[in-house]
């Protein structure tokens, strides 16, 4: 239990980053994949083949999203970290998920600019929502 508040609480400074400054460190989500880590081996699980394939696959749309400029790439290294510490049958759920949140997220985001047009940015932060998500979804296997 220990470990997931310490991953709890890594997934709210990564949030908090993104939010606040639009960026991400690669060594914050090295942090989160590495406890996420000792938190199947404590329980005794394995990442399957599946989420290790589907990983890949989000990491190579992310690199493609990434240069198009439609998601930042902390976005997709967070998608694809979450995807192998899943389990594969979860997956589904996960991705529901996160489009359920991030589109509440969008619509708060879009509310907050419409009232305050100073706070215009670049982009919406996803990372919370992708965070949440996934905090979730770990939680439920």
């Amino acid at each position: 239990m220990s470990l997931f508040l310490l991953l709890l609480v890594e997934c709210i400074f990564v949030s908090y980053l993104d939010i606040r400054y639009r960026q991400v460190n690669n060594g914050y989500l090295l942090f989160i994949l590495l406890t996420g880590i000792v938190i199947l081996i404590e329980q005794h699980r394995i990442p399957d083949i599946n989420s290790i394939f589907v990983s890949s696959m989000i990491i190579l749309v992310g690199i493609l999203a990434s240069f198009l400029k439609v998601l930042g790439a902390a976005d997709s290294k967070l998608l694809a970290i979450w995807g192998i510490l899943i389990s594969s049958k979860q997956l589904l759920l996960f991705g529901f998920f996160t489009a359920i949140i991030s589109l509440f997220s969008c619509l708060l985001f879009y509310l907050i600019i419409y009232f305050k047009p100073v706070l215009k940015s670049s982009g919406l932060p996803l990372i919370p929502a992708i965070s949440l998500s996934g905090l979730f979804c770990l939680w439920l296997s």
